[in-house]
């Protein structure tokens, strides 16, 4: 989810543990940290960003030991995210499906690297799934609009922004933005505290009929992808898949 108004929409419709982008929460947290109850935060975890500058490091670390006493752990979307938070001594970490990991090969090394539980690449086909074999919990996703791309360059900013710079009139926060291709498919854009943007799938993922195959496979537990989503839309889509 994005932020904590989601989570708690999420959770009161009976999903859980949830994971939420610190991108896109972090300007929000602390006045939003009485929306979630002791329990639910218990359920929670955020996930660090896919881009990490050098020069915010400090203030990244910073921020994820004043994170820790309010949620029960972090997701790893890469190899430099892992060892972060390892030499932080913060976790338990949970390794992110951006790892894109495609095979037991993986599964093994990231299991070394003393990961909690691992998201599989959404790239994955059903067969291919059914065949990866771990001691530790697998997860992967199968509802939403799987991020394509992560790029510094923002795209909205350099066209309606009129960017310069640093200078931006920052038009994301007045409405949302899509790319549109040649096919005439649109492509969600979500854009980030950071500047950062994330460009998603135009075609959203929905296997709920494969979910019970599954959940007796090799799988301990499904992922929905939630971003962007109305509170009505999110109990709508959680209730889907209890």
């Amino acid at each position: 989810v994005d932020d904590e108004y989601q989570a708690r929409a999420a959770f009161r419709s009976g999903a859980g543990p949830l994971r939420i982008h610190m991108n896109r929460a972090r300007n929000r947290m602390e006045a939003n940290s009485e929306l979630l109850t002791k329990q639910e935060k218990e359920n929670l975890y955020y996930i660090l960003p896919r881009i990490i500058r050098e020069a915010e490091m400090a203030s990244l670390v910073t921020q994820l030991h004043e994170l820790k006493s309010g949620c029960a752990g972090f997701v790893a979307p890469s190899i430099g995210a892992i060892e972060l938070l390892k030499s932080e001594s913060l976790g338990p970490i949970h390794g992110d499906y951006a790892l894109n990991v495609m095979n037991n090969m993986a599964v093994r090394e990231l299991a070394e690297r003393k990961l909690a539980s691992i998201c599989l690449s959404p790239e994955l086909s059903l067969d291919e799934l059914l065949e990866i074999k771990s001691a530790l919990p697998l997860e992967v996703i199968v509802h939403g609009s799987v991020p394509l791309m992560t790029s510094e360059h923002c795209v909205v900013g350099a066209v309606a922004g009129e960017k310069q710079g640093t200078h931006c009139k920052m038009p994301c926060r007045d409405g949302e933005y899509k790319l549109k291709d040649r096919k005439d498919y649109d492509f969600p854009l979500v854009l980030q505290q950071d500047c950062s943007m994330q460009i998603l799938n135009a075609r959203e993922l929905c296997v709920v009929e494969e979910v019970r195959e599954l959940l007796a496979g090799p799988i301990s537990r499904v992922r929905l992808l939630l971003r962007e989503r109305q509170d009505d839309e999110i109990k709508v889509i959680c209730r889907s898949y209890r």
